[in-house]
């Protein structure tokens, strides 16, 4: 449970970066209509007038900016842009949020569901155990000398073990004669 609200409140954040800043200060500065869906929150019944200003400060390097204004009975212009942009930027972070909760649900709920059918493919060991190569340690009795040999020079020659380390067992192996 606690690993599913990590992970949620982790996809909300990217959702809510994603909508404020590449839908409503990227994109609002470009289509001043999207800035609309805030209105209702910020204005109330009042009208939102949002402004573009374009700038072309070198050549060939253009960028737009925006200021949005709730309009009051009186006619009086209140500024509002920073306000317009954080509650756009969390309406258009609602649809990538449930995108990528749905997606990370249901991919959280498959991992769960092969735990508990195949527990054993799952846990894989940190790391392992030095008896896992360890040909000197006695094995069972059917292990030969033979058998150690070639099973160390098949460790060896997978790359399982270095090359000191397979010319000290061999000489342990081969003592034992």
């Amino acid at each position: 449970m606690k690993n599913i609200l990590f992970s949620l409140l982790g996809i909300f954040g990217i959702s809510f970066f994603c909508g404020y800043i590449f839908f409503a200060i990227g994109m609002g500065s470009l289509f001043t209509e999207l800035n609309q869906v805030a209105r209702p929150f910020v204005c109330g019944s009042q009208p939102l007038e949002v402004e573009q200003y374009v700038n072309n400060y070198r050549p060939g390097e253009t960028s737009w900016s925006i200021q949005a204004y709730c309009i009051t009975e009186s006619g009086a212009r209140v500024e509002r842009t920073g306000m317009v942009q954080l509650v756009a930027g969390l309406i258009y972070s609602i649809v990538p949020f449930l995108i990528l909760a749905a997606l990370a649900l249901r991919i959280m709920l498959s991992r769960k569901k092969q735990e508990q059918e195949y527990p054993s493919l799952l846990k894989v060991p940190a790391s392992p155990s030095p008896s896992a190569w360890d040909v000197s340690q006695p094995g069972p009795a059917s292990d030969s000398m033979e058998e150690k040999l070639e099973k160390l020079k098949r460790l060896r020659d997978g790359d399982l073990i270095s090359a000191e380390d397979y010319q000290k067992k061999k000489d342990e192996i081969l003592k034992r004669l």
